[in-house]
């Protein structure tokens, strides 16, 4: 996304107050205009991500406003949102004939209308950046709570920021409104993501620098997603996106611990991830959750080949065998982790990676043999 900025165009003073409130409070950087003549200026030197306009304009034809448009390479991709009274079907058609990218009816309650065609133009938006220079963005999944997503997120980044030094290496907890990643690396966070969509202006080093934290035991940097349930409240949702690109543009690989959550916030994220570790265990309730999120990834564009699929036994053997977890999922389990016990738990207790309180078990040998997988996976789906 080119920006988080949106023009609104309309002659009616208090739609475009409504709007241009709505809008804000989301935090959409918003600018408006009364006429066509308004508009083409505007549109030439705001270079909007997106504009929103009635183009039934009091001072020239919206036929002539999108020619000039269309004809100007810097404004012929931006989206337009119309945004009008009329219901003629035959209206509606021309205009769509016209270019224009979707119409909206003006009527009562349509707030959360305008707000989820933003959020999905933002979205198709962010694929026309470049991201040569990015790093890779790992995100961590389980549709179950309990199943030792924190964990294995933390353990696997810290095997891989040693196997790739001097490259780095930054967690993100996505988890809202309250994470747990930075009391389990002892980590004493500077400020949080939630904090840092509020920042004005563009996500400098500089910027990043202030909220971004470290651990001496940790081999990466960590950004906590709030640090209370307060604190998410501040959370900005478009910032989010621009935020992770700025974060991808300052690490080579971003581990993203989502939990069991999927929202507006999330699901962006995991479209934009080059690998999705999908974390199930072996009893049936949840195998079949497992089943149903990876056809929703399915289903919003998500490759197979960009699915990272682990079977954490943390409960016992009891369940499904792997053979038979493989057969309902369609899809081939990377590596199963053994039950551990409470060991896990005791190097979780001393904020402390697995291997340097069990140096040479077999969860050790596992967790470092799951991180070598993921690399060679990387490195896959970046050729």
């Amino acid at each position: 996304m080119k920006n988080n900025k949106i023009l609104i165009a309309d002659k009616d003073h208090l739609t475009e107050n409504w709007l241009s409130s709505l809008l804000s409070k989301e935090g959409y950087d918003v600018k408006t205009a009364r006429t066509g003549k308004e508009f083409l200026e505007k549109i030439a030197s705001e270079q909007p991500s997106l504009a929103i306009i009635d183009p039934d304009f009091p001072d020239m034809k919206f036929e002539l406003v999108h020619d000039v448009i269309s004809i100007n390479p810097e404004t012929a991709d931006i989206p337009i949102i119309v945004l009008s009274n009329k219901d003629d079907p035959k209206v509606i058609s021309a205009l769509f004939d016209k270019g224009i990218s979707d119409y909206i009816v003006k009527r009562p309650n349509i707030e959360n209308e305008i707000l989820g065609k933003c959020v999905r133009f933002f979205r198709f938006n962010k694929n026309k950046s470049s991201l040569a220079d990015s790093g890779q963005i790992i995100s961590f999944f389980s549709p179950k709570g309990g199943i030792g997503v924190s964990t294995l997120c933390l353990n696997m980044a810290h095997y891989l920021a040693r196997r790739v030094e001097p490259k780095k290496v930054l967690v993100v907890d996505l988890v809202l409104p309250l994470g747990s990643l930075a009391l389990m690396t002892g980590s004493k966070q500077k400020g949080s993501l939630a904090q840092l969509t509020t920042e004005s202006g563009s996500y400098s080093t500089r910027i990043l620098d202030k909220y971004i934290s470290s651990s001496l035991d940790w081999k990466f940097s960590i950004l906590e997603g709030s640090l209370t349930p307060d604190d998410a409240l501040a959370l900005i949702p478009p910032k989010v996106e621009p935020l992770f690109e700025a974060l991808s543009a300052n690490y080579d690989y971003l581990f993203v611990e989502m939990g069991k959550t999927l929202s507006r916030i999330s699901i962006p994220i995991l479209e934009k991830s080059d690998l999705i570790v999908l974390i199930t265990g072996s009893d049936p309730v949840t195998v079949e959750l497992t089943q149903s999120s990876l056809s929703y990834l399915y289903d919003i564009g998500i490759a197979k080949n960009n699915i990272f699929v682990i079977l954490n036994r943390a409960t016992g053997r009891e369940g499904y065998s792997r053979n038979e977890i493989e057969e309902i999922l369609d899809i081939p389990i990377e590596i199963t982790v053994p039950y551990a016990d409470t060991n896990f738990n005791l190097s979780t207790n001393q904020n402390k990676p697995y291997d340097s309180v069990h140096h040479s078990d077999s969860i050790t040998m596992s967790l470092k043999d799951l991180t070598n997988k993921l690399l060679d996976r990387l490195e896959e789906v970046e050729e």
